[in-house]
């Protein structure tokens, strides 16, 4: 199937079918967790101890194994090719009786991100999230671009470019000291 016939398919469920409130829902609830782990820094001992990128998520997601960079992923895909219907479904889903605008959660799921790219996992899902706003708001979407400009998305693109990118020993130095002082 081309992409192009894969989007109109899952538009069209998106709008007719009472279950893709539970599915913005799910996803919605799921990216914020992860963020909330992210902010109070409970997923270093976890991102300290893995090395993988493109690991799958289990069948059963009792950790945090990738299951965030699949559902990012998915967003992308949805609104690649500046597809304007969904980008702008994704920001609001008018034909539901509750709207999650993803735009939003994952704009504020980037700036948590900040503390954590030193580690490989947390990198690769934050670099997947960034590609995915850049999906959304292609084409150009408007709308879109005023929720990252809203967000203050400028300030956290210059707070990636300041950080100081190390090297592995001293990521697993890092870690060792926060072993050390009880922090993870």
């Amino acid at each position: 199937m081309r992409p192009e016939s894969v989007q109109n398919k899952f538009l069209g469920f998106f709008k007719t079918d009472a279950t893709s409130e539970q599915f913005f829902k799910q996803c919605h609830e799921y990216i914020n967790v992860h963020k909330d782990k992210l902010s109070k820094d409970t997923l270093i001992h976890f991102y300290a101890k893995h090395k993988y990128t493109d690991e799958l998520s289990d069948t059963c997601y009792l950790v945090d194994k990738n299951l965030e960079k699949q559902v990012v992923s998915l967003f992308k895909n949805l609104c690649s090719m500046a597809n304007s219907e969904l980008q702008n479904f994704v920001r609001d889903q008018s034909t539901n009786s509750k709207s999650y605008n993803m735009v939003v959660v994952f704009s504020d799921y980037i700036a948590s991100f900040l503390n954590h790219l030193h580690f490989p996992v947390a990198y690769d899902t934050f670099q997947r999230t960034l590609e995915c706003l850049l999906e959304m708001i292609q084409g150009p979407n408007f709308a879109n671009q005023n929720i990252l400009i809203q967000r203050d998305f400028v300030e956290v693109a210059n707070a990636i470019l300041k950080i100081d990118y190390h090297s592995t020993e001293i990521v697993e130095e890092f870690v060792s000291r926060c072993f050390k002082y009880n922090k993870i």
